[in-house]
């Protein structure tokens, strides 16, 4: 035998085979704990799962080559890393931020000498009924103001400023819109010096069930807004979706944003339900459970840059339009079905003067828009747009319908592979003027409810629950 040989032999070590079968029986171990960390799978399906990993495993220990052993610990850790990065996923998917932003503006007019806050030191401050107790506190620490006097409602304070009677107006954001609706000219007649916002803990109105088994609502609540969806405002949409995880039945029922009904955090007397927005989601919610006679479970919120954000990853949806119209901006829309791109579903669910109906119909537009994005995310679901879906709906949906729920309609879904019948209801009404709670002095549009349209509303939500 050669000199070289001999070397060859040497630098030749055997293989440790035992250090493969332990990593192999630690992957299988992790496996075991992302499968009991995943709760969206069915049980037929992690049986089955557990079954081939427990068979690739036991194929790897008994192999005597270091390849195999390793293509094994491959596959379980691939395995193990599916599982956990799915629930992982849903996770994130919901996220309730357990807080609001209240943002307070300091509005003065064009005219005003002030332009920065320390210009308004010992400067006259005026402030409405709506701007609270704590965020008024909050503003004390930023800003000295040399005299601080209540105005009335938000229309009365904003005229006050107007008419120079004050010099700063203090201004709850959340009811500017209902002042551009009294004072068409405000925002072009005034500016804003500074924004304040105010950490605002959210009241919890959950009522958890069993998703895959019990039926369940969620109040869809669009505020009027863009940028963060925790911003406290105004709920300008309101539909109520009823979900039948046994019967697979999903209701949506649209209430008008301007209906009159009592308001359970004004101690329940009447106003309009968008303004109920303006205290919180609980206020909302609470007030439509006392006034249909209904239980919600959850809520979730959009603003208009979440509809845009979520089509922006699932791409176009086909929308059926009650009516042929011309949008406020100039789009044309035919009856029928209209291919939208996130821009024009935008414009097409917050049309509402240029449509038959107003804002009855509005409303049912604006469920043939969540009908047609719940079928596409459904149907266009894929590897390649499932974290861009994830991430879009984090930061653009703040909602208490925790992941738990989620999980067990998921797994509904992948054991049963159900399709889903929807069905939409309005609820209509009649037109007038009132004054209301927030606006005692002032005579604001609002609608009447249908007591008949409430009443087969309030029974066919209950009957699927």
């Amino acid at each position: 035998m050669s000199r070289s040989t001999l070397n060859n032999k040497k630098l030749k070590k055997p293989v440790n085979l035992l250090t493969y079968d332990i990593i192999l029986i630690v992957s299988a171990v992790l496996y075991a704990l992302a499968e009991f960390y995943n709760i969206s799978i069915p049980t037929t399906w992690s049986i089955g799962a557990f079954l081939g990993v427990v068979l690739i495993t036991a194929v790897g220990l008994l192999l005597r080559n270091r390849w195999g052993k390793v293509i094994a610990i491959v596959l379980v850790l691939l395995l193990a890393f599916a599982q956990a990065y799915m629930q992982f996923s849903l996770n994130r998917l919901v996220t309730d931020r357990g807080k609001s932003i209240e943002t307070t503006s300091l509005v003065v007019m064009q005219d005003s000498p002030f332009q920065t806050l320390d210009d308004t030191i010992g400067a006259s401050f005026g402030y409405s009924t709506s701007v609270t107790d704590e965020s008024l506190a909050n503003i004390r620490t930023k800003v000295s103001m040399g005299s601080e006097t209540e105005l009335g409602d938000d229309i009365r304070a904003a005229s006050d400023l107007i008419n120079y009677q004050v010099e700063v107006l203090l201004l709850n954001e959340a009811t500017r819109s209902t002042i551009v609706e009294v004072i068409p000219d405000f925002n072009e007649r005034t500016r804003v010096l500074e924004l304040i916002d105010h950490e605002v803990v959210k009241v919890s109105t959950t009522k958890e069930v069993n998703t895959s088994t019990e039926g369940f609502t969620v109040l869809i609540s669009g505020i009027d807004t863009d940028g963060p969806v925790t911003t406290i405002s105004r709920s300008d949409v309101n539909i109520l979706m009823t979900v039948n995880p046994t019967t697979h039945e999903i209701l949506t029922t649209s209430i008008p944003r301007d209906s009159f009904i009592p308001i359970s955090c004004f101690d329940d007397y009447y106003d309009k339900l968008t303004h109920s927005g303006i205290r919180g989601v609980d206020c909302t919610v609470n007030s439509l459970e006392n006034y249909l006679g209904v239980t919600i479970n959850y809520y979730a919120r959009v603003n208009f840059t979440s509809v845009i954000n979520i089509l922006d990853v699932v791409g176009s949806i086909d929308v059926y339009s009650h009516y042929s119209f011309q949008a406020y901006d100039g789009t044309w829309f035919n009856e029928g079905i209209n291919t939208l791109n996130s821009q024009q579903a935008l414009v097409f669910s917050r049309e509402r003067k240029n449509v038959p109906g107003g804002d009855i119909t509005r409303g049912i537009h604006q469920q043939e828009v969540i009908k047609a994005t719940f079928s596409k995310i459904v149907t266009s679901i894929s590897p390649w747009n499932i974290e861009g879906l994830i991430s879009q709906f984090n930061t653009s949906v703040d909602t208490d319908f925790g992941s738990d729920g989620l999980s067990a309609l998921l797994q509904l879904q992948l054991e049963k592979n159900p399709s889903w019948n929807f069905e939409t209801l309005a609820i209509t009404g009649e037109g007038g003027m009132s004054t209301t709670y927030l606006y005692p002095d002032q005579n604001l549009s609002i609608i009447y409810p249908n007591e008949t349209d409430v009443q087969t509303a309030r029974d066919k939500i209950n009957s699927m629950k």
